[in-house]
């Protein structure tokens, strides 16, 4: 990591007057001393101001440091005293190395004013950093006394990365200080390996708890001896799977990153090399208990708490009820064992292990329990490349999410006519490749061989379909939101119309949402019509397709995903079978010549090309006949048949 040259200090302020007001005598400043790496308490340090001291003719202040460590096995106290300094709304400490006072805050600076201090030399290692600048000055009143604070913030270029840039913000309460760290010189806090932030602060007048302390019963003193929760060099995977297939959804990864506060950074990634970060929130961790908040300033929610036993309880908002600690154990996490508790609510369970969380993923504390429709599982843990879980049941840290529409899915719909029992149309749709349009992927999807649309799925589970502008009247050029398959129950489904791309046709699911057992095996959500990742029963894309004024009527007969048999409707084998009649077209595609086989049937066929026009007629077919449309061009030809007066329309391709 590089060294970042900021000023997240201990910044003691000085008065508004020349009288003393800080470093009075007796104050005393706790801060929390906690190692990153293991975010195993390390104990604190207590900052008192001890006496008064001449240095150099100027009168200062001494300010005793004492570090209570403790590591499970007992504490010692140590420390350095330094001394401090203030005049004229300034505060200046002794540098011992330099022989010499240094400024650290001037308290008199207004808004917009850039801060002036000393910064430690980096060596050419620091990140780009901008100014220092003063956002804002008030007045708040801390126990009864009216106390000047100053907001600064700047700028880190690339601290997550060459393009992500980080806001440093901090808060300089006047005699208090920062919350954050109580450190008199400067320093490059995104490489400082220990993390600190105000408990309390206390002085005749005056006495503040910062926000965590203050919203519990906890002594400014009290040792906080624990074993790790969670580390920030950790890599968590998980992947979220369907229980209506099994078929996972894909993965992602998440990670915890110091704030330099009380607060972690919780960054997620769904990239395979885990290159690409988003935030996702921010834990805190204390006494055994782990919070999760999604935005700063949010109340936090306890999300673990390591500290129960067999028989206790946990109450879950989402669930309304109780877990119930069943019992207590350990499991080997690295090198080391972790507390594991074993908890059920409603029958089921959730395992929580100290450094991992739940089993089900870091967030998802009460597991699977209650949840309808999908499930999700911690894949592993990692360290450097060093898996510290692994789950049993997949082979795979990362599983790569499937697609509704795979290569191979294949679509068969049958047209008929309510005016004319006669009338017989086979469509059949198959994703084949892929292509790029404007820089997007697509998959290709051919109908009778002839190339139709291009598909897409998005993250979110929505299906959109791009059309060229040969594709007829109805279907003008650009892509259309075509199914939406993030299906929960009562939620509104959209989807555009193939002749307006401007409107949108809408369907409401019912407050419940049933699941099919289908061929494969598998059970899939439907809603009486649409059948998650097929489509619906009417007819590929029919809700998009202004529906038909001439009685016709679309089916979907078959479904396959990867020649496998997934749907079959087996109300429409009768209408195929009979309206088939035994007469079968080969090969097809074709380079022109072709073959018609017939059963013996009374039969005869028309010719005709893409528009409209009859290129031949076989008046009789007898047992079959072969067909040469090389001199026709290349083209999907429709051949109309006439089976003892049923009329059969089948497509020739000719490449």
């Amino acid at each position: 990591m590089k060294k970042i040259a900021l000023i997240s200090l201990f910044i003691m302020l000085s008065t508004f007057s020349f009288a003393q007001n800080w470093f009075r005598d007796g104050a005393t400043w706790t801060f929390d001393d906690q190692q990153l790496f293991t975010y195993q308490a390390h104990g604190y340090d207590k900052f008192t101001v001890i006496g008064d001291t001449v240095i150099n003719d100027t009168i200062a202040k001494r300010v005793s440091h004492d570090i209570v460590h403790y590591d499970g096995m007992g504490y010692f106290d140590y420390g350095v005293p330094f001394i401090v300094h203030e005049s004229n709304s300034k505060v200046y400490y002794w540098d011992r190395f330099a022989h010499r006072f240094k400024k650290m805050y001037d308290l008199s600076l207004n808004v917009g004013d850039t801060l002036d201090f000393y910064s430690l030399d980096c060596f050419g290692n620091c990140d780009s950093v901008s100014p220092f600048i003063v956002d804002s000055v008030y007045i708040e009143n801390i126990s009864g006394v009216d106390l000047k604070v100053q907001e600064f913030s700047c700028t880190i270029y690339g601290l997550y990365g060459e393009d992500n840039n980080e806001i440093y913000s901090d808060r300089i309460i006047e005699r208090i200080g920062s919350e954050k760290r109580f450190n008199y010189y400067p320093e490059c806090p995104a490489d400082v390996f220990v993390y600190t932030g105000l408990r309390c602060y206390n002085d005749d007048q005056v006495s503040y708890r910062s926000y965590m302390w203050s919203t519990h019963n906890w002594e400014c003193d009290e040792r906080i001896d624990e074993s790790p929760i969670f580390s920030t060099n950790w890599i968590w995977s998980a992947s979220a799977f369907s229980s209506f297939d099994n078929r996972p959804c894909g993965s992602y990864y998440m990670k915890l990153v110091d704030e330099h506060t009380s607060n972690f950074k919780l960054m997620k990634s769904t990239d395979e090399n885990h290159t690409y970060w988003v935030d996702a929130g921010y834990m805190r961790f204390y006494n055994g208990k782990a919070y999760y908040f999604r935005n700063a300033g949010d109340e936090p929610v306890l999300l673990y708490d390591f500290t129960l036993e067999e028989g206790d309880e946990f109450y879950v908002d989402a669930l309304q009820t109780n877990l119930v600690v069943d019992s207590v154990g350990s499991m080997m996490v690295g090198n080391r064992q972790r507390k594991t508790l074993y908890l059920s609510a409603m029958g089921q369970q959730v395992v929580w292990c100290e450094g991992i969380g739940s089993l089900n993923g870091l967030l998802n504390n009460y597991g699977n329990i209650g949840i309808i429709g999908g499930s999700e599982e911690l894949l592993c843990v990692q360290n450097n490349d060093e898996t510290l879980y692994h789950n049993p049941r997949h082979d795979e840290c990362y599983i790569s999410r499937y697609h509704y529409f795979e290569p191979r899915s294949r679509w068969t719909v049958v047209q008929t006519n309510i005016f004319d029992p006669r009338y017989y149309r086979e469509y059949n749709y198959e994703v084949l490749g892929d292509t790029l349009i404007n820089d997007v992927n697509y998959y290709k999807l051919f109908c009778d061989g002839h190339y139709y649309a291009a598909l897409r799925e998005s993250h979110d589970n929505k299906i959109y379909a791009y059309f060229s502008s040969y594709n007829g009247p109805f279907m003008q050029p650009g892509e259309y939101l075509i199914y939406d398959f993030d299906w929960t129950p009562n939620k509104t489904l959209y989807c555009q119309l193939l002749y307006d791309n401007s409107m949108f046709e809408q369907a409401t699911l019912g407050s419940t949402i049933d699941s099919i057992l289908l061929l494969d095996g598998n059970y899939y959500k439907w809603n009486g019509d649409i059948i998650q990742g097929i489509g619906s029963l009417s007819g590929f894309f029919w809700y998009s397709i202004p529906h038909a004024t001439d009685g016709s009527d679309y089916g979907l007969h078959t479904f396959y995903r990867n020649d496998v048999l997934v749907y079959r409707n087996p109300t429409l084998d009768g209408i195929v079978e009979d309206c088939n009649n035994g007469i079968s077209i080969y090969p097809n595609p074709t380079t022109g010549k072709f073959y018609i086989s017939n059963d013996g049937k009374n039969a005869r066929a028309d010719i005709y090309d893409s528009l409209g026009r009859k290129v031949t007629s076989i008046e009789s077919l007898g047992d079959g006949a072969e067909i040469d449309l090389s001199g026709y061009g290349k083209g999907v030809f429709l051949v109309v048949f006439d089976i003892d007066g049923q009329l059969v329309e089948k497509k020739v391709v000719v490449e």
